[in-house]
């Protein structure tokens, strides 16, 4: 009896581990839907309805020297390739009160949204701010932890 129930908790565990890695992001395999609120200069996105778009995610906070330096090239790119790739910036969950006041100072006018609960961080495997995730028309991820590249996105928009 007692193998029995470790085998039956075994395997529980072992199903949940199957669960948890097949949420997880993977370059070529279906993006995760973004579990996200507090959506600001946009109405609630929803990676399902951007399929046919190019869609970049900036995973970011506001006490990030480093995400906040980064604002402004990915602020420009959101205006001028707004007809071709649609632009997120997810903010992460600590210090989150602060993220609507950042970007109406900045004048940023870029999708965003708040990553109050932490789950779409863990399904993108984010280990560290800032985090930027490239997904490609069909809705795959195309790649994890890219760079703010332009020529990139030009070529995946056209595409």
């Amino acid at each position: 009896m007692h193998r029995f129930r470790i085998a039956v908790v075994s395997a529980l565990l072992l199903l949940g581990v199957g669960i948890s890695l097949a949420d997880t992001a993977a370059e070529g395999k279906a993006a995760p839907e973004l579990s996200v609120s507090g959506w600001k200069n946009t109405k609630e996105l929803k990676l399902a309805d951007l399929k046919g778009k190019v869609v970049f995610i900036k995973f970011w906070a506001t006490w990030c020297t480093t995400c906040k330096s980064t604002l402004p090239k990915f602020s420009k790119l959101a205006d001028s390739k707004k007809d071709k790739v649609v632009f997120i910036a997810i903010h992460d969950k600590k210090d989150a009160n602060t993220m609507s006041d950042f970007i109406d100072r900045n004048k940023y006018k870029f999708a965003c949204c708040l990553d109050d609960k932490g789950e779409t961080v863990k399904a993108y495997g984010v280990k560290q701010l800032p985090f930027n995730v490239i997904i490609d028309k069909k809705g795959n991820v195309k790649k994890l932890d890219a760079e703010l590249d332009e020529a990139e996105l030009d070529k995946l928009a056209s595409e």
